[in-house]
């Protein structure tokens, strides 16, 4: 099943999503993270196939992450985990097992704090100012705001009424 690609509009990392700058992006980010030691992440995208970490014995956790657009490699060097978060929204990556994913991240927390760090830190203001500027208007907010609307348990449902 392919996700559809950019049905989140994140127009901050056009301008900049040539495939030079996203090759050289990649090569920061993987430099960053390749200091996850337990668990197994195996990175696919259009260049090659990278397997950082290894399973272990206390860990043996693997998990797989398919790049769709290049442009996420970009989006973690500027915004870090929130550019990795913004882009799995948008489809352009997807993991076999996302709950796998973030457990290997977390218990490697140096290479997902490594993510946050450095130009990430410093575009952040630049990316809170970018927000501000952009006009909201009627369109833009009904195509942010179109999901469904979730309803909450009362106490006038079943479950709620046999509670003491």
């Amino acid at each position: 099943m392919k996700k559809q690609i950019d049905h989140i509009r994140l127009p901050q990392y056009n301008l900049l999503g040539s495939k030079h700058i996203c090759r050289s992006a990649r090569a920061t980010v993987l430099s960053r993270i390749q200091n996850i030691r337990e668990g197994e992440l195996v990175l696919k995208d259009q260049w090659s196939q990278v397997t950082l970490g290894k399973q272990v014995e206390d860990f043996p956790l693997k998990a797989c992450i398919t790049v769709l657009d290049t442009r996420f490699y970009l989006a973690i060097l500027l915004r870090g985990s929130i550019g990795a978060g913004e882009t799995f929204m948008a489809g352009w990556w997807q993991a076999d097992d996302l709950v796998k994913v973030i457990r290997i991240l977390v218990r490697n927390l140096p290479a997902l704090d490594s993510m946050d760090s450095g130009f990430s830190r410093v575009s952040e203001p630049m990316f809170q100012a970018f927000h501000r500027l952009r006009k909201n208007t009627h369109i833009r907010a009904g195509g942010e705001i179109s999901m469904p609307i979730m309803t909450f348990p009362t106490t006038s449902m079943p479950f709620f009424s046999t509670l003491p």
